[in-house]
């Protein structure tokens, strides 16, 4: 069963307070954790501010604007330095993540049928509609809320001792 294009704005649109959610106000020893790539949760939230402009607005925009326009694929590593906001403050990072999601779910919501079946082609996977685009960016969403989560429960998780065994 696949989602509809509605579904995954309204995912979407949940982000910015699910992240605020579960980062604002917590303890430093919780915000510092790093996995092995030394991304932390303030990283991750760097990461998505900077990524949602080029990876779905950009990407939308031009396979509603041209005819089968090409969509390159995305270095998202360099993306996050060309930002400068790998090391912003994480309230700096959340509020500006609530007001660029803000825009963007109101140029998501004035995209209609036709629109969301528009074709691009992908550098790396190939024909793509926006739908897939938006789905993707959804999915994106819910990944780095998955991960942000893993790196705030592992010290927690580590205090558990012995008990780590029971689950």
């Amino acid at each position: 069963m696949k989602a509809s294009p509605e579904t995954s704005i309204e995912v979407m649109s949940r982000t910015a307070s699910l992240l605020r959610g579960l980062l604002d106000g917590l303890p430093e020893e919780l915000l510092t954790v790093r996995d092995e790539e030394g991304w932390g949760p303030s990283t991750v939230v760097a990461h998505m501010v900077a990524i949602e402009p080029v990876a779905l607005v950009d990407r939308v925009r031009r396979i509603l604007e041209e005819e089968r326009p090409a969509v390159p694929d995305i270095d998202e590593s360099a993306n996050l330095e060309e930002s400068g906001l790998r090391n912003a403050p994480l309230a700096e990072l959340l509020g500006r993540f609530e007001r660029q999601r803000l825009e963007t779910l109101e140029f998501l919501h004035g995209i209609d049928g036709a629109g969301w079946q528009r074709v691009g082609m992908q550098s790396v996977v190939g024909e793509i509609t926006a739908e897939n685009v938006l789905h993707h960016f959804a999915n994106h969403d819910l990944l780095h809320l998955e991960q942000i989560s893993a790196l705030v429960r592992r010290p927690i998780n580590d205090g558990r001792g012995a008990m780590r065994t029971l689950y």
